[in-house]
């Protein structure tokens, strides 16, 4: 399915006949470890769920068509939202490689210092670093930056990479890295989320109905948040290398849109995860609620972030192994 040459459509809309045969139609991606694009709708007292993919090939829907685009765009607008329905608006991350939402205020200023500081020590010739959120603020003050900036970005604008219009480049770039910011104090949250798990552990390592319940927990976690602390890194290492950055700056501003997106589709479905586990005191949990909301958080981490040949044992039939017990997803 291909948008070549056409204009993407704003929104969702179909004109095969197929579409309008459920109630309730709406696409959404079907459960980890899959994530595939599906349709979903009521035909009486049965729900219906379809693969995109069986859809486009069971009704002979050319990519290139309008329905083919349509349904290209569906699956990737659901990296963004968690539903669409037909008549519902496509995300601006797939129209335009916008945000659909807004960075706060704390990470735009955060963004701005860590720019700001990265450009006066290129130009001091010194190596720029990345700043944790409780250093920066000292760091810029020792630094001098705000007597410093100006001659920095007059300095980059006279370089061949930099250009005459460093200066509003500057500005795009603090932009786009006001969202990383953003998703850096998400990850922080995630991590928080782990600290709490290894308190508990810690703190009621003596009762076994507890320690059982969070190891498999433990061992799954650790793997999301070292996946999300190595895509801020590799972020943050097109900001150290101020001259590669601006030599080629579409390519990079591309680069950080897009690790950008990615963080953001994966980090969206810790929301719950972040408000309950995150204000919980390690040595006074809620240990009436403990094991069960454990045992949620494995069945959230489990299908996502266990390895593939572990997934698929817990699946298999007890007799020879071959047989997986899930299913339950019509497939074409």
């Amino acid at each position: 399915m291909s948008e070549e040459a056409t204009p993407l459509p704003e929104t969702v809309s179909f004109e095969h006949p197929f579409f309008g045969t459920f109630d309730n139609t709406h696409f959404r991606l079907s459960e980890p470890p899959e994530n595939r694009p599906v349709l979903v709708g009521d035909l009486g007292e049965q729900d219906v769920t379809l693969p995109l993919t069986g859809v486009a090939r069971e009704f002979h829907i050319n990519r290139n068509s309008a329905d083919g685009i349509m349904l290209d765009v569906v699956a990737r607008s659901l990296d963004f939202v968690s539903a669409l329905r037909p008549g519902d608006p496509v995300p601006v991350e797939v129209l335009t490689g916008d945000a659909s939402w807004d960075p706060g205020p704390d990470h735009a200023e955060r963004a701005r210092k860590q720019v700001e500081l990265a450009l006066v020590a290129w130009h001091a010739g010194d190596t720029p670093r990345v700043y944790g959120a409780k250093e920066i603020d000292a760091a810029y003050d020792t630094a001098e930056v705000g007597s410093k900036c100006d001659a920095a970005i007059a300095g980059l604008s006279e370089t061949s990479d930099g250009g005459a219009d460093a200066g509003a480049r500057v500005e795009r770039l603090i932009e786009e890295y006001a969202f990383i910011e953003a998703m850096r104090d998400r990850h922080t949250s995630i991590a928080r989320v782990k600290a709490v798990l290894n308190g508990i552990h810690r703190f009621h390592a003596k009762e076994m109905s507890v320690v059982g319940e969070l190891e498999p927990v433990l061992r799954l976690i650790g793997i999301p948040v070292k996946d999300f602390h190595e895509l801020l890194q590799a972020v943050d290492a097109q900001l150290i290398d101020i001259e590669a950055l601006f030599g080629d700056f579409a390519d990079a501003e591309t680069r950080i849109r897009d690790a950008r997106n990615d963080l953001y589709r994966r980090m969206s479905a810790w929301d719950d995860i972040i408000e309950y586990w995150g204000g919980i005191d390690p040595r006074q949990p809620d240990m009436f609620n403990l094991v069960e909301r454990a045992r949620e958080l494995y069945r959230f981490l489990a299908p996502r972030y266990m390895p593939i040949d572990e997934w698929v044992l817990i699946f298999a039939d007890d007799d020879d192994g071959t047989e997986l017990k899930y299913g339950g997803v019509m497939t074409w």
